[in-house]
């Protein structure tokens, strides 16, 4: 039964401020290796390992911002007392590499386990009995992935928050084991709860967000073509902004080559540069607030799951 008054003092005005600020600190950290890391990738060739590893580092360290977010802010739920921002991000902070490093020993044993069902290809390699016994081995392969798969999820929402309520390293994997153990099903049930009311709080955010945007460009016209193409594929048009491009006036390119001469193009590229932070800063703030309301719903049905179980 869930008790929807302490769920409900989850939702305050000053810790919801507190908690969006957990959450953008967390998010930008992240956002800014993923940037790094994405700009580092842009050096060696496109498609080569070197490039993948690179990208993919970029979203491990995203993902990692990710899960100290609900670390912080389970931590604030759980433990009693007054919880400053200070102390949330300092302690969560402190504890990064433990999650960092449960979250990379959870990737190195999917790709071990994928790696070791290929020695089971070197049937293919028998004449004619070969792809047969491929395609029987078909059905307990794929059970072992998504037993593996899933023990990764139950891994990723349920360490955060023990790292959160302070319990070590040592004593993790036995009070996991023993809450996956009576509780597993029930975690991935509230889990896809607390994700479906995700979509729910952030469709409707990020199609607001979307009309905002496609108004900014539109009474922007001066600068309209510094947008980079891939605003086009994200603004929404309104009649509003139909409107305020038939009133505004026309860009001259002509014009603007007369005036600025070939140095035009390298400014309209610093212009897309900055429009690109401006509004992945916008971004970023709005990501922090939907964050901050789906792990707070996360923690408390962490909480509900955990009772009569562990301590």
């Amino acid at each position: 039964m869930i008790d929807f008054k302490e769920l409900k003092s989850y939702f305050t005005m000053k810790k919801m401020i507190r908690d969006c600020l957990v959450s953008l600190i967390f998010l930008s950290a992240g956002v800014v290796l993923f940037a790094l890391f994405s700009i580092l990738a842009q050096i060696p060739e496109r498609g080569g390992d070197t490039h993948s590893f690179l990208q993919n580092a970029g979203f491990f360290f995203l993902f990692v911002g990710i899960l100290l977010i609900y670390a912080a802010i389970h931590r604030e739920n759980a433990l009693a007392g007054d919880h400053d921002l200070k102390s949330l991000v300092l302690y969560t902070g402190r504890r990064s590499p433990e999650i960092a490093g449960i979250l990379l020993a959870s990737i190195v044993a999917i790709f071990i386990t994928a790696l070791a069902q290929m020695i089971f290809s070197l049937f293919g390699f028998i004449p004619y009995a070969g792809p047969v016994i491929l395609t029987l081995l078909s059905l307990p392969l794929f059970a072992v992935n998504f037993a593996v798969v899933t023990a990764a999820l139950l891994i990723w929402i349920a360490a955060p928050p023990m790292i959160g309520e302070g319990r070590g390293l040592k004593q993790l994997p036995f009070d996991f084991y023993e809450l996956v153990k009576k509780r597993g099903l029930l975690i991935i049930a509230y889990t896809a709860a607390a994700l479906a009311l995700l979509v729910l709080f952030l469709g409707p955010i990020l199609m607001i967000a979307r009309y905002a945007a496609g108004m900014t460009r539109a009474v922007q016209w001066n600068i309209s073509p510094a947008y980079p193409q891939i605003f086009n594929a994200v603004l929404k048009p309104s009649y509003i902004t139909d409107i305020i491009t038939k009133i505004a006036p026309r860009t001259d390119p002509a014009a603007a080559l007369q005036q600025y001469g070939s140095a035009v193009f390298n400014y309209i590229r610093m212009l897309g540069a900055v429009l690109n932070i401006t509004y992945g800063i916008a971004l970023t703030v709005l990501v922090s607030f939907v964050l901050s309301l789906f792990f707070n719903v996360l923690s408390f049905f962490y909480v509900q799951v955990k009772k009569n179980v562990l301590k």
